[in-house]
């Protein structure tokens, strides 16, 4: 019964995380109000034709919309380093995904 459930629950997540995204998408004008304004943000730094990238995706996806339903403080937010290839070098960025904490 419980395994039941628990797979229900997985499978509204997945519904829910292909119909809207709950990680938050940053640029190089939002990045720095949204890690000043939130008390724990952790950061996706990607690109998207990175495969290992690619891999965490759904699951970022999953984790995020399972933190909102908690109603937590914590946010899951992403940076394309492709369209925000300054940002990410001033950040330092070598290797992707590169997750940071704030």
């Amino acid at each position: 019964m419980a395994l039941v459930a628990v797979a229900a629950w997985t499978a509204n997540l997945q519904v829910l995380a292909a119909t809207s995204s709950n990680v938050l998408q940053l640029t190089a004008n939002t990045f720095f109000p949204a890690i000043h304004e939130n008390s724990l943000i952790m950061v996706q730094l990607y690109v998207p034709w990175c495969k290992f990238c690619q891999a965490l995706a759904p699951e970022y996806e999953m984790a995020a919309t399972r933190l909102k339903m908690l109603s937590s403080e914590v946010v899951l937010a992403k940076v394309d380093c492709v369209t925000e290839d300054s940002l990410c070098d001033a950040l330092g960025v070598q290797s992707y995904p590169t997750l940071t904490i704030y």
